[in-house]
């Protein structure tokens, strides 16, 4: 099966995530593993967009983790959020996003690694 294309959209309040990626600092990209996101596989072609601001990246490898501290049992904090330093500030970070909270519980959190 050929490779997707899909967009990704940062937020405005999330634009230091988007910068982050663009430097190439956050490295890991994650998301609550809704359908749409569990289809993204090895080698799938991301475009974030942030405002008028895109960047792409390529998928190299995805898991899906069935917790917040489940995935940080695999990754460094700053590899997926280099500007908070503990797992409490992590947790905080994601539950600040409405439903965010009982999607991960249900679902998981995917994660992918980019290049």
């Amino acid at each position: 099966m050929a490779n997707k294309t899909l967009i990704l959209r940062f937020c405005s309040r999330d634009r230091k995530n988007f910068l982050e990626v663009k430097r190439g600092e956050k490295w890991v990209e994650t998301r609550a593993a809704i359908e749409r996101y569990a289809q993204i596989k090895k080698g799938d072609k991301l475009i974030f967009v942030c405002g008028r601001e895109r960047l792409s990246k390529v998928v190299k490898r995805v898991a899906i983790h069935k917790s917040i501290q489940a995935l940080f049992k695999k990754y460094k904090i700053k590899d997926v959020m280099p500007w908070v330093k503990t797992l409490t500030e992590v947790r905080n970070a994601y539950h600040s996003y409405s439903g965010y909270d009982a999607k991960i519980k249900k679902l998981g959190l995917i994660a992918w690694e980019l290049k």
